[in-house]
């Protein structure tokens, strides 16, 4: 019996665990813009990263200087 409530347990954390991942995963986009922002310095963002905005494309990020992507975007 105790047995069954560890599994049933452990089975509970991993459906938990697999929620939140799926959740909260952030798009390519989204991890370039965040490492641009988390570069110190504004001319290394202004000059070399002038192109690194935003866009509602699923592809725009693509096209950043220095970003190169493969077919499955």
């Amino acid at each position: 019996m105790r047995s069954c409530v560890c599994y049933t347990l452990l089975l509970f954390v991993f459906f938990i665990w697999l929620h939140v991942a799926t959740c909260s995963s952030f798009s390519d986009m989204d991890a370039l813009l965040k490492l641009k922002e988390s570069m110190k310095g504004d001319r290394a963002k202004d000059d070399a990263l002038h192109d690194w905005k935003f866009s509602t494309s699923l592809s725009a990020h693509c096209f950043f200087s220095g970003v190169s992507c493969d077919q499955e975007l």
